[in-house]
């Protein structure tokens, strides 16, 4: 299974791109946005990638886990709202 950050492209499609300028800014957006997801422990980052990489439901999660469905919704819910605020702030 690949981490979010993996899923993540290494190469801009700079035919979708006004200008240089914007595929950089695009580049160093995905780098943020990288050092974001290597930031957060290791737990969160196993449920991002169930979740987006692994593509489980919520319900698969929890059972893997051994937790309720709500708790894992929760969980989710909590760490891509953290994830936003940070990338936002920036």
């Amino acid at each position: 299974m690949q981490s979010p950050g993996e899923l993540l492209p290494d190469v801009i499609d700079a035919t979708n791109l006004a200008s240089p300028e914007e595929a950089t800014l695009q580049i160093e957006r995905l780098r943020y946005l990288r050092s974001l997801l290597r930031d957060i422990g290791p737990d969160k980052r196993e449920l991002l990638a169930m979740r987006f990489a692994g593509g489980l439901t919520s319900r698969e999660i929890a059972a893997v886990m051994g937790k309720s469905e709500a708790a894992i919704k929760k969980q989710l819910n909590r760490i891509i709202h953290t994830l936003k605020e940070q990338y936002h702030e920036s």
